[in-house]
């Protein structure tokens, strides 16, 4: 209740759009969210973009990261489209900063494969999987155990969409890399 307090205070002040605002809005809700209390939590998620958004200087890599979390959220509550939508466009800021890393795109679109297998639509997941996989292949080595989450998710998808034999591979490579390790 400290953190709601705080964030009342902080709005009632006039602080309500003030980067501070943001610490004190993620810390309340993280309270709801590792409570499950949801529904709560998504408004509170949806000011700190709308402040993220507004700040200057704008941070895109920031703001993605935001997105991914809101997107997280509605993923947890079943709510796909919303979460796709949000991954996409967390997507879409990353990769048109300048500053962007294969890392950080590999990561949001194994993100957003990993929604679209949730969602049952693992055609859709497949081909940002193996995108993710040959960025993060690309910046870590192909058989480092960095690669090993990116090639279980492209193994995954390829097995839901009825590619047994492909993704058998990815994992027994996914294996191999484990066990020398």
């Amino acid at each position: 209740h400290a953190y709601q307090e705080a964030v009342t205070i902080g709005e009632a002040t006039g602080g309500g759009d003030h980067p501070e605002m943001v610490s004190l809005l993620e810390g309340l809700a993280n309270f709801y969210y590792y409570r499950e209390r949801y529904d709560e939590a998504v408004p509170l998620l949806t000011r700190i973009l709308e402040i993220v958004r507004a700040a200057s200087p704008h941070d895109p890599h920031e703001e993605a990261r935001r997105l991914r979390n809101l997107a997280q959220l509605h993923q947890l509550r079943g709510r796909y489209a919303k979460a796709e939508s949000l991954y996409l466009q967390a997507l879409q800021v990353v990769e048109a900063s300048p500053k962007r890393s294969s890392g950080e795109v590999a990561e949001y679109l194994q993100a957003a494969a990993e929604c679209y297998r949730s969602w049952g639509r693992a055609k859709l997941a497949e081909p940002l999987a193996a995108r993710a996989l040959e960025l993060i292949e690309g910046l870590a080595g192909p058989e480092t155990l960095d690669v090993v989450p990116y090639l279980k998710t492209l193994a995954d998808a390829r097995m839901e969409i009825g590619e047994p034999q492909r993704a058998a591979r990815l994992y027994e490579r996914a294996l191999a890399i484990v066990e020398r390790v």
